[in-house]
């Protein structure tokens, strides 16, 4: 045990990473039923800074702990150690394979004629375009990154976890010979480093990693380049009369195509952007649906999908305090990147504690052939809302760029869902958003010593759901726990002596200020899964709704209510898998709940909670409060200002006046952009709000979704 009271290095109790017990029954099987541990391997967490201390992981087997800390460093260990760690595949260049692929050659001869131009001149434009984009991953440079990133991740982390059995579940998948796509989460600038540094480690082939192209300046193309990047546009020009976006299109489909057949693997984030609240963002399927046509049609024959989640007691860079309050933000550029990268390195071990959960690999094909069964049994089961419009000028979005036939699109789009779900799910979740979220959902002063008894059994609770909780333990001294976790965020927190009673102890509560109460709820959102579908059930019954005039319970009726806030909140939450039907996930949960609140007690999955159905409403409240003061605004003001040109500009003119006048009985988190961009998201697939502009075009529907949600967003009072 650790004197921090945090145990890093115990068996993985997650029961999540695992594949898809509905669309992999027997591969969930075989996994749960295999004892064996290939060479030595243990199911628990090991610091990968300390492999210099014993050779790496052909060594694991003779190590007595997977508990590293006290092992002494040999001289040079991290030199020794690079030039011992092999980088033994090949990365050869794909660059003449893509120009002569036939959709290339069919996009440049079909806009030459469109545009009465040479086709040589056209070709010459995608040469251009693939010279911009393509990688050029070079052994040499990753090797002395390798070595470099030694020294920065150290200076920036106090560990990084990972799981070695689950890194052999790769190498495995990498032996037969086809090719890993790497889906990650997408939580700081670090994200694109770690996977590639981890798998070296192990000897797997590192993968290509789609960049926005805003990385590719200031002279540092070059070595993101040799260390696999390849640069994408985010968005399409909506003015393009040259057909110029054909010709990329065709570059950019072709270049991933041709690096997967290649054998190498691939790396992109399918939120597609960092999440700037800390919850998982819905997928931005544009990428994906490149593999999935390349397999459907037999050029690639096929892919492994692996979900990847990353958990940060702190991201390097901070957190996005002033774009969330509304406050323009600098443009990004690399420089700007690496100078928060750099503030950064002013606090050693800023970032505490990374772990990095590497899902199950599984066969796209699968997942293809589970899926269509899925989306086609029963077109009545209730699932994710895989029907919506999608943003027609960005590459992340756009999906899918040659097909619009519908089931195509949806099946696309539930393979996103589908892989998003399980990293969302596998995620780790940390003692400080565990913290941030008693804080956020009691809304109250209380002692430090109970508020410590309650950060236990709030953790009982999520791991009892089967989520695991990063170091934490039982048996653990829970003082040095709450006092390590604290120590990352301790300035978004009151703790005093002060109280209305005059009473001597040590008291905690959240801070009044707007800013310190962003960060708590940034750090809460990273732990909305193990209670997302409690937490609409509690809000049901918050509003006393779903009771007959006898006082009994309207399952029918509360089942509905519960869907319907589902599918207010589908912006903001993703609650199941393309494959279930999320009616009986609601109703089996909900009968847990009845029959143990007949006993006095709430329980769920066969474990007892420890709070009130109040406590659980508040986790997801904040984002229904958020569209309901949007929506009221839209009804209050219907003629649209000429100021808002963009969505930003509305969301910080908006911001700004409700920062001057808030209601009172809203929770001050629930005012920030993030939330306000999803609403008016929500809205325009609701033909709420038009999709061209910033301006009301159902006044009766948005004064229908005023009255719902009236009934859900206060806070009830006992």
């Amino acid at each position: 045990m650790s004197e921090s009271g945090l145990d890093y290095h115990g068996e993985r109790r997650s029961k999540f990473g695992l594949p898809c017990p509905h669309c992999f029954p027997q591969a969930t099987l075989n996994e749960e039923g295999d004892s064996e541990v290939d060479h030595g391997v243990e199911d628990k967490y090991i610091n990968l800074f300390d492999f210099p201390k014993f050779g790496g992981f052909t060594n694991l087997s003779k190590l007595q702990s997977y508990n590293t800390r006290d092992l002494s460093f040999p001289w040079f260990a991290d030199v020794v150690y690079t030039l011992k760690t092999p980088i033994p595949h090949r990365y050869n260049s794909v660059y003449n394979f893509v120009l002569e692929s036939r959709r290339v050659q069919d996009a440049v001869q079909k806009v030459a004629a469109e545009r009465n131009q040479s086709v040589k001149s056209i070709r010459k434009e995608a040469i251009k375009c693939l010279a911009k984009m393509r990688a050029s991953l070079s052994r040499f440079i990753c090797r002395i990154c390798g070595y470099v990133l030694f020294k920065v991740f150290r200076r920036v982390m106090k560990k990084l976890l990972i799981n070695p059995s689950q890194l052999m579940k790769l190498k495995k998948a990498e032996d037969t010979g086809i090719p890993i796509v790497y889906l990650p989460l997408h939580r700081s600038h670090l994200d694109y480093l770690l996977i590639t540094w981890t798998v070296w480690h192990f000897g797997l082939r590192l993968p290509h990693i789609a960049s926005g192209d805003n990385l590719n300046l200031s002279g540092f193309g070059w070595l993101l380049r040799a260390t696999g990047a390849f640069f994408i546009h985010r968005s399409l020009n909506p003015q393009d009369s040259s057909n110029k976006n054909e010709i990329y299109r065709a570059v950019l489909n072709s270049y991933m195509v041709e690096v997967i057949k290649a054998g190498m693997p691939m790396e992109f984030f399918l939120e597609g952007t960092r999440s700037r609240f800390g919850k998982t963002l819905l997928p931005k399927n544009g990428l994906i649906s490149n593999i999935i046509e390349a397999v459907e049609e037999g050029i690639i024959p096929d892919v492994y999908l692996v979900p990847v989640s990353y958990s940060y007691d702190n991201i390097v860079e901070g957190i996005f305090h002033e774009e969330l309050m509304g406050i323009r933000k600098e443009k990004e550029s690399v420089w700007g990147i690496f100078r928060g990268i750099l503030k950064g390195f002013g606090k050693k071990e800023k970032c505490g504690t990374v772990t990095i959960n590497f899902g199950s690999p599984c066969r796209l094909k699968d997942y293809l052939s589970s899926l269509r069964t899925a989306l086609t049994d029963d077109s009545s089961t209730f699932t994710v809302n895989l029907d919506y419009s999608a943003n027609p000028h960005s590459y992340r979005e756009l999906l899918p760029w040659h097909d619009n036939v519908t089931s195509m699109r949806t099946l696309i789009r539930a393979v996103g869902y589908h892989v998003v779900f399980e990293a969302h799910q596998q995620k780790p979740i940390t003692v400080s958003s565990v913290i941030s979220m008693l804080l956020l959902c009691q809304r109250k002063q209380t002692t430090l010593n109970v508020f410590i008894e309650d950060m236990n059994s709030l953790c009982k609770d999520i791991c009892n759901q089967g989520y695991e909780i990063v170091g934490w333990n039982s048996e653990a001294d829970q003082q040095k726990i709450f006092e390590e976790a604290i120590s990352h965020f301790r300035h978004s927190v009151t703790i005093s002596r002060e109280n209305d009673n005059g009473s001597e102890e040590v008291w905690i509560q959240i801070p009044q200020e707007h800013y310190f109460v962003i960060d708590l709820c940034y750090r809460k959102n990273e732990a909305i899964a193990p209670f997302a579908l409690l937490s609409v059930i509690s809000m049901v019954f918050d509003a006393n709704m779903g009771y007959t005039e006898d006082g009994e319970v309207d399952m029918e009726d509360t089942v509905f209510k519960c869907l319907t806030l589902c599918n207010i909140l589908q912006v903001e939450v993703i609650f199941c898998r393309p494959c279930e039907d999320l009616k009986d996930k609601i109703t089996n949960i909900l009968k847990n709940v009845l029959r143990s609140m007949d006993n006095g007690y709430l329980e769920v999955n066969g474990h007892v909670l420890s709070f009130d159905l109040s406590f659980y409403g508040n986790i997801l409240r904040p984002f229904l409060q958020t569209l309901f003061i949007v929506v009221k605004y839209f009804v209050e003001h219907q003629k649209p200002n000429p100021k808002d040109r963009r969505e930003i500009d509305f969301i910080r003119r908006f911001l700004l006046e409700k920062s001057k006048n808030r209601d009172p009985t809203i929770f001050s988190e629930s005012y920030n952009s993030d939330s306000v961009y999803n609403s008016i998201k929500l809205l325009r697939m609701k033909k709420i709000v038009a999709e061209d502009r910033l301006e009301l075009i159902d006044l009766g529907h948005a004064e229908h979704v005023v009255r719902l949600l009236e009934k859900y967003i206060r806070e009830p009072k006992f």
